[in-house]
């Protein structure tokens, strides 16, 4: 599968609304990343992925979701993500209201008991 053409062909369908996804090749300018809908940083060990980040008017870091994950593992994650949010989502609520809403754990639960190479994070 090309990663690449997968994501960008679900990428451009509909969404409750505009989704921005940041990507960063290293911790070290991972903010960026952090402040977008879905965040991804490069590491050695593989991708982490941030989600519900917002860097407008109401300033909101992503929720660290979960990290080591491959590149293939990250945009498959994504997909499975934006189809989930497309579903649950109401018209127009930013990732980081729906997050707030919904909570990160339940996120989480929902969304990766579909997912069985992630990793839940430990809090």
């Amino acid at each position: 599968m090309n990663s690449k053409v997968s994501l960008e062909k679900h990428y451009v369908r509909e969404k409750p609304s505009k989704i921005k996804i940041g990507v960063s090749g290293s911790p070290r300018c991972y903010n960026e990343s952090q402040f977008r809908d879905i965040g991804l940083t490069g590491t050695i060990r593989g991708w982490t992925i941030f989600y519900g980040g917002n860097g407008g008017t109401k300033i909101r870091p992503g929720d660290l979701i979960t990290s080591g994950l491959s590149s293939e593992e990250a945009a498959d994650y994504i997909l499975r993500h934006l189809e989930s949010y497309s579903v649950h989502a109401d018209t127009r609520k930013k990732t980081a209201r729906f997050i707030e809403c919904i909570g990160s754990e339940r996120l989480k639960s929902e969304l990766f008991s579909t997912i069985p190479y992630i990793p839940l994070e430990k809090e």
